[in-house]
């Protein structure tokens, strides 16, 4: 297992850099320096790599990215395990017999403000944890094989999306699995005296402490705090396995390019699902409508608590740089989608439950619906004042439009003939 340590050429880099070097070697780790872009612009950057950057902003982090690249090439070329390590962190714990799988990204500590806020604890046995995101690709493991399976996603897609924290930590778009151990080895400590290249102050998106981690901190209010999720209702979750059976009867592959409507979204519950596991493509997109008005009581909060929450749980999600929300009424946006003529592969009603909104729902999706594409209405059982107000809905829906009705519970599924 060999360590590289990615730095370039500017005075504190490289003093940092040399912090670095001195806290893998005490722990007597293979360590290679490597040299990282400084000072390119994302144009350049461009020629240089031949793959295409979607921005004009972020060069800094996107030569820092670009350095990422270069050491999975000689991670791959070695046969063997490599660690890579950002400029600004310190390694606090030997990691040399920690074990590492092939298509997984084993992340090796968080962003703290200051090194001394956190003791290694040496006699905890060390615990793998599953994660869905992790802050940042400042100390992460990978095998050659995985650098060998990211450099060969680059080379197929040609396209740079975002900085690397967000393409391996934070949205995980190579979809490798996803771990981190418990305690951690490596802290990236880039506050208080020390000065971030990236950042104005540390950042605040860490999404996991453990409790070994936690064992380690002797005051954990100075920890960065945690990006959640935030959602006060799931009525959503337990449709999930009516979804994946729909797809599945229809063999819809949700890995190919897919355009997506979506009516009805409240705080982003069903959206965040839509991102994390349909959008994965770099052609899919997601069209949210919404009034986003908070029906259910919630003092002390402002009047555009939904939509904020909304926006909250998207930006956390795998894809929002896919996501358009339409604040407002269906029956004001999907007339004016179907005047220009939008098609796709899959909607999802769960607007208005009133029988005349499911209706005026169901009558625009269909025809904004490509051949062979996919509805699903939420509500089937849904009862208000007595009436399955839904369900007299779709029954007049199957009479009028050619739809085939191919999974019932809660929800209702259909195929466009």
């Amino acid at each position: 297992m060999k360590t590289y340590i990615l730095y370039i050429d500017k005075e504190l880099s490289r003093n940092y850099a040399s912090e670095c070097r001195d806290s893998v070697i005490k722990f007597n780790l293979d360590v290679i320096m490597h040299e990282g872009l400084c000072d390119k612009q994302n144009r350049e950057l461009t020629r240089m790599t031949g793959l295409n950057i979607r921005t004009v902003e972020y060069s800094s982090e996107y030569c820092g990215t670009v350095g990422h690249f270069q050491i999975w090439k000689q991670i791959a070329e070695s046969g063997e395990i490599g660690v890579v390590l950002e400029h600004d962190c310190v390694v606090v714990g030997n990691y040399n017999n920690l074990t590492v799988n092939d298509g997984e990204i084993l992340f090796l500590g968080p962003r703290l403000f200051d090194r001394s806020q956190y003791v290694f604890p040496t006699d905890s046995e060390v615990d793998y944890h599953d994660v869905g995101y992790y802050n940042g690709a400042h100390a992460y493991a990978i095998t050659a094989n995985t650098a060998a399976m990211l450099l060969a996603e680059l080379d197929r897609t040609k396209t740079i999306l975002m900085p690397i924290d967000g393409l391996l930590g934070l949205k995980n778009k190579f979809n490798m699995k996803l771990k981190t151990v418990d305690p951690s080895f490596v802290i990236s400590e880039i506050g208080n005296h020390r000065k971030s290249f990236n950042f104005d102050q540390p950042d605040i998106t860490n999404r996991y402490y453990f409790p070994k981690f936690l064992s380690g901190v002797a005051d954990q209010t100075t920890l960065p705090p945690i990006a959640e999720y935030k959602f006060t209702t799931d009525w959503f979750t337990e449709h999930i396995p009516h979804w994946l059976k729909t797809f599945n009867l229809v063999d819809k592959d949700i890995r190919k390019p897919l355009r997506i409507l979506e009516v009805g979204a409240y705080e982003g519950r069903s959206t965040c699902w839509i991102s994390d596991n349909m959008l994965t493509h770099l052609d899919s997109r997601l069209d949210v409508i919404d009034t986003f008005e908070d029906w259910i009581d919630h003092p002390n909060e402002t009047e555009d608590r939904v939509y904020r929450y909304f926006i909250q749980n998207i930006s956390l999600s795998k894809n929002p740089e896919k996501i358009k929300p339409y604040p407002g009424d269906s029956r004001v946006y999907l007339p004016s989608f179907l005047k220009e003529d939008r098609k796709y592969d899959f909607i999802y009603i769960d607007g208005n439950h009133n029988t005349e909104n499911v209706i005026s729902d169901g009558l625009a999706a269909y025809h904004l619906l490509k051949s062979d594409g996919v509805i699903i209405f939420d509500g089937y059982e849904f009862t208000q004042n007595n009436v399955q107000t839904v369900k007299i809905a779709l029954n007049k829906l199957e009479k009028m439009l050619d739809i085939q009705p191919i999974l019932t519970s809660w929800q209702r599924s259909y195929v466009k003939k």
